[in-house]
């Protein structure tokens, strides 16, 4: 194991907030791509 210093970026990234909003991105991806899907075929009549 190697030790290394402590950066502010490492001090200030928010592991929970970024795993709950990946978690949601994965949960609704299906929605927005049948969204969009949907859209495109308004857009092309």
């Amino acid at each position: 194991m190697e030790l290394v210093k402590l950066t502010s970026e490492m001090k200030s990234f928010k592991a929970f907030d970024k795993i709950r909003l990946e978690r949601t991105n994965k949960r609704h991806a299906g929605a927005r791509a049948k969204r969009a899907a949907e859209a495109e075929k308004e857009e092309k009549k």
